[in-house]
């Protein structure tokens, strides 16, 4: 059977996606690909440069989605608000974008957490901790005074950003349901930012 050129590439992307998720970059076979893909490998490099290049085609935008929705929906309204009312609708808009994303697009993140030791993204969890941390460091600057070098803020962000973030990590790699990952991103948003101001305050003092 004949391809037309962007139904080759989305079969190879196909086929890529199943052998990274299977192996890991460092263990997939371009040979594999090439044949569950119909082709040589010597024709996929007509459309990708190489393994790296056909693994970021595969993972970059569930990696960009991701982060974006992270980025851009643990702000400081989130952050701050302690009634109650308010943090469930800014918490469900969070988790919804989550959700879908978790959902579209799942298997490329399982390959992102579990099999992207060699390429840029090997450092995908890290990346998300920094983003947390950072938010939740910039949030304690400006609702607190004297927190500049307070080891005990510095300390309490990373912890939180880091078991955040195992969380996210977690709830992806268990549940495939949307209801149950719902359930679960609405527990660790709660736990983590609900009443934040009034639970961490005394840090300033320390």
């Amino acid at each position: 059977m004949q391809f037309l050129k962007e139904e080759l590439r989305v079969k190879i992307l196909e086929s890529a996606t199943v052998e990274f998720y299977n192996n890991g970059y460092g263990k997939a076979s371009m040979r594999e690909i090439a044949k569950q893909s119909g082709i040589t490998v010597g024709n996929i490099y007509r459309y990708f440069d190489g393994k790296e290049a056909l693994f970021e085609a595969v993972v970059k935008e569930a990696y960009d989605r991701f982060y974006d929705i992270v980025a851009n929906g643990v702000r400081d309204e989130l952050i701050k608000v302690t009634n109650s009312d308010s943090f469930e609708m800014l918490r469900q808009e969070l988790i919804t974008s989550l959700v879908h994303c978790v959902s579209e697009k799942r298997i490329e993140l399982l390959i992102l957490l579990r099999g992207a030791e060699g390429t840029n993204y090997a450092n995908m969890k890290e990346d998300f901790d920094k983003v947390i941390f950072d938010k939740v460091m910039l949030h304690f600057k400006h609702s607190f005074e004297n927190v500049g070098g307070n080891e005990h803020v510095t300390f309490i962000a990373g912890v939180i950003s880091k078991s955040c973030v195992e969380g996210l990590v977690e709830t992806i790699i268990r549940y495939d349901d949307e209801r149950k990952l719902t359930e679960s991103m609405e527990m660790i948003f709660e736990y983590y930012f609900l009443g934040f101001d009034d639970r961490f305050s005394k840090l300033s003092k320390k």
